[in-house]
């Protein structure tokens, strides 16, 4: 790389010290012309696009995305051809000042920085807005504008050929646009809290999914005859068959990720959302549910619920899971909808048991799982929750429920 031009995090005001990578807007070997954006940094004021002001090859180590770079050590490189691209990535890590470059490494001053003002904080799992007539847009650009509700084709970009990139959205009137989406309660209002504001941020982002429901009506006495004999919580049997069932329709399982693209993950984390005194909902997460026994299972769910109505959850113990229950059937609902984290593809919502049996409600997210997929996941569920038996470990003495003998409106019993 003796003819390579470094590409360093830029500095965006005299007190910057390191900025984080937020996104690349190119890819490694791609022919880079003079003023394209290749980058998005973000300090905890800021975000920005870095344009490069000359022609090569896109080459690595590249920084990795979310990793922070203090001002002017290398994010990238460009390369004169396209043998010379290195295809690799690095992390950073706090070191000490970085040294001056290697004589071989010719460079100029940090990357070119285009600042904008302050902007509210990028929701997370914001879908993008649609690409604009032109096709020109960054991956960012367009979903900060996804994100609050601008139309790309009323922008008129300022990057390379017409490319509108994030700061072209952020010089939008976005509190204008806002305020058309929202309606505005007369009134001074109350701060909301932080549990209160990311259950309300997450559920208007979870509603920009494109959503469908469908409903299977469960009898669940043999899974609670079951539950009660081996001392088992019914909420965890109850996740244990949602898991057992994911394992055959793991589509359920995977998640849609911006810029087209699908996370297919294996490990089977369940969310149970729990009512808390003063704190809300919290939605405590059972890991690994596929590769653990009932006993195992319960014993780590009742060590949740217990530090959870005290808040004394860790943030990984109630965040990232990959599919979701939320049970109401001790409550005597007869029957509701729920809607998917953040995150997840699908979520549940369990009614009370009624005279056709216990309603179980799928919400899905149409982009991963369609309809054909949701009615096969949700007959392996109710079987593996009226065939215990199969799968329910350490025995059971449930009976066999009867067609002649009613069922109960709201079950008893550890929850």
């Amino acid at each position: 790389m003796s003819d390579s031009y470094i590409i360093k995090m830029p500095q965006l005001s005299d007190t910057m010290t390191e900025g984080t990578l937020v996104s690349w807007e190119k890819n490694i070997g791609d022919f880079i012309e003079r003023g394209t954006v290749v980058a998005t940094v973000e300090t905890d004021k800021a975000i920005m696009d870095v344009e490069v002001f000359r022609e090569g090859y896109l080459s690595g180590p590249l920084s990795e995305v979310d990793s922070v770079v203090p001002v002017g050590e290398p994010i990238a490189y460009l390369v004169a051809e396209a043998g010379q691209v290195v295809d690799s990535t690095r992390s950073h890590t706090p070191t000490a000042p970085m040294v001056a470059a290697t004589p071989a490494l010719r460079s100029e001053p940090h990357g070119t920085a285009k600042a904008k003002t302050h902007i509210p904080a990028m929701p997370h799992g914001a879908t993008p807005a649609p690409r604009p007539r032109s096709g020109k847009a960054t991956p960012y650009a367009r979903q900060l504008a996804g994100a609050h509700g601008i139309d790309l084709n009323s922008i008129i970009g300022t990057g390379a050929d017409g490319l509108i990139v994030a700061a072209d959205v952020l010089n939008t009137d976005v509190q204008k646009t806002a305020t058309k989406r929202i309606y505005q309660v007369p009134g001074a209002g109350r701060p909301m809290d932080s549990m209160e504001k990311a259950v309300a941020h997450n559920m208007e982002y979870s509603l920009s999914m494109p959503l469908f429901r469908a409903t299977v009506n469960v009898d669940p006495r043999n899974l609670i005859s079951a539950s009660k004999a081996n001392g088992f919580s019914l909420t965890v049997t109850l996740a244990k068959a949602a898991g057992l069932a994911i394992q055959q329709h793991p589509k359920v399982n995977w998640v849609y990720q911006h810029e087209d693209r699908v996370l297919e993950r294996d490990q089977v984390d369940i969310g149970l959302a729990v009512e808390t005194e003063g704190m809300g909902l919290v939605v405590p997460v059972l890991r690994d549910v596929l590769n653990k026994d009932m006993s195992t299972l319960t014993t780590a769910w009742k060590d949740l619920v217990s530090r959870a109505r005290n808040r004394r959850l860790r943030p990984d113990e109630y965040s990232n899971p990959t599919f979701t229950i939320s049970n109401m059937g001790m409550m005597g609902v007869a029957l509701f909808d729920a809607i998917p984290v953040p995150g997840t593809s699908a979520i549940f919502a369990i009614s009370t048991v009624g005279s056709e049996g216990m309603p179980v409600t799928m919400t899905a997210d149409h982009r991963i799982v369609n309809g054909a997929d949701a009615v096969k996941f949700l007959n392996t569920f109710k079987n593996l929750v009226e065939q215990p038996e199969s799968w329910l470990s350490g025995g059971s003495t449930a009976v066999p429920a009867s067609g002649d003998k009613a069922m109960s409106g709201i079950p008893q019993g550890d929850w």
